[in-house]
């Protein structure tokens, strides 16, 4: 597993169970990161939301509307103009609850909890790697 899809596996389990703000998801993201020695920044944060939703495994609502409006949803991942603290609000989708793995970082070290299993966390987000299978041996 790349650290991208750490991230990404990070930030969708954030919103697969209610709405969330960039906050929220940054705050989730903060706690679970350093526990994988990861620090994630905004914009790792961003680019993991805008890979989910060209997935089509998240979607992005604005929640702002008076009660009376209908809810709209953006057409693919806001512009950077777009977001602030409190919108947009992520969800995800039945495919995103389906490709979603329950979270726990303790199955992400080995035995003596020293080194990472299977991960490679070189990487930058946005770039792809092959999938180790055995992350979870």
């Amino acid at each position: 597993m790349t650290r991208a899809e750490l991230i990404r596996m990070f930030v969708l389990n954030s919103f697969c169970d209610d709405y969330e703000d960039i906050e929220q998801i940054m705050e989730h993201t903060g706690e679970v990161g350093p526990k994988c020695g990861l620090t994630i920044s905004r914009e790792d944060i961003i680019q993991a939301l805008r890979e989910l939703i060209d997935l089509r495994y998240a979607r992005a609502w604005d929640l702002t509307q008076p009660k009376r409006e209908p809810t709209k949803e953006y057409q693919g991942m806001p512009t950077p103009e777009e977001i602030g603290p409190l919108d947009p609000w992520f969800f995800r989708t039945s495919e995103g609850l389906s490709s979603s793995t329950p979270l726990s970082t303790d199955r992400l070290w080995n035995e003596n909890g020293k080194s990472p299993r299977g991960l490679d966390l070189t990487g930058s987000v946005g770039e792809t790697r092959g999938a180790n299978p055995n992350v979870y041996a």
